[in-house]
């Protein structure tokens, strides 16, 4: 969290990232947690989403948080729920949560657990 503040990182979801990622206790010990810069034009310019119309045809439960941050993944969780075919797909926002809330906080976890249990019933059996 030094380094991000020292770099001047003010973004709440990039240093909520900082924190699950680089200083989380369930952060792998071997993990440098490091990009190396001449992959990021391959991240950056890869986007799947346009194979989900062909690709994503089952039972689709998206689970968002609520509060919407600067990298995206709210309009991009939209937009697979959007693009998917499946006549059977769900979409749930979990009030007050953030991304990274999801991953670990209760009771943003527990609902969104509840919900990924039920829509397991359904399409998978008991």
């Amino acid at each position: 969290m030094d380094a991000a503040r020292a770099a001047d990182v003010t973004d709440p979801e990039i240093l909520n990232a900082v924190r699950f990622y680089r200083e989380s206790p369930r952060r792998h010990s071997g993990s440098t947690n490091r990009l190396i810069f001449t992959s990021l034009a391959g991240i950056f310019g890869f986007d799947a989403l346009h194979l989900v119309p062909e690709m994503l045809r089952r039972p689709l439960q998206v689970i968002l948080g609520e509060r919407r941050g600067s990298n995206g993944q709210f309009e991009t969780g939209w937009e697979l729920s959007e693009r998917c075919t499946s006549l059977d797909k769900n979409f749930f926002v979990v009030d007050g949560a953030g991304h990274y809330d999801l991953y670990r906080k209760h009771p943003h976890v527990d609902l969104a657990v509840e919900r990924l249990a039920a829509s397991f019933r359904a399409h998978l059996g008991s």
